[in-house]
């Protein structure tokens, strides 16, 4: 059966994040996606690390390419009718998903919906936005 939504993370030398990330992504409310790693020639054990996660992740690997043609064979992948980027050291709250689908779902018109993001330090606390270092401008 098709997923909803297809969650692509390119992964590169995340080992100490990628368990938190995919964590984050099995506790979505939202409950009708696939997860899709392309490890990009990690040389640590991130890809290790993703296998002992208690997640539904496929996971694939290749030699370093880049963040783009990591993204790129993941969305060849994907089977979702939506394509959603996060990165392997990113964690995502939990009602995410279900406002993003149900704004796409909501307007045919809409081809994309973002989210600001928190940025935290290595102990998890908020430090800033993402918006505070790169401003939304509305044209």
């Amino acid at each position: 059966m098709q997923p909803k939504l297809s969650v692509i993370i390119a992964s590169y030398n995340h080992q100490d994040y990628i368990a938190e990330t995919l964590r984050s992504l099995e506790q979505q409310t939202f409950r009708d996606f696939e997860i899709i790693i392309v490890d990009d020639g990690s040389t640590d054990k991130t890809v290790e690390v993703a296998k002992n996660a208690q997640s539904r992740a496929q996971i694939y690997t290749q030699e370093n390419q880049g963040v783009v043609a990591a993204r790129n064979r993941g969305m060849s992948l994907a089977k979702g009718k939506y394509i959603c980027f996060v990165d392997s050291d990113d964690v995502v709250l939990p009602e995410r998903f279900a406002k993003q689908v149900a704004m796409l779902d909501g307007d045919n018109e809409l081809g994309l919906v973002f989210a600001d993001a928190l940025i935290i330090d290595s102990q998890g606390a908020e430090i800033g936005k993402f918006s505070d270092v790169y401003p939304v401008v509305r044209v």
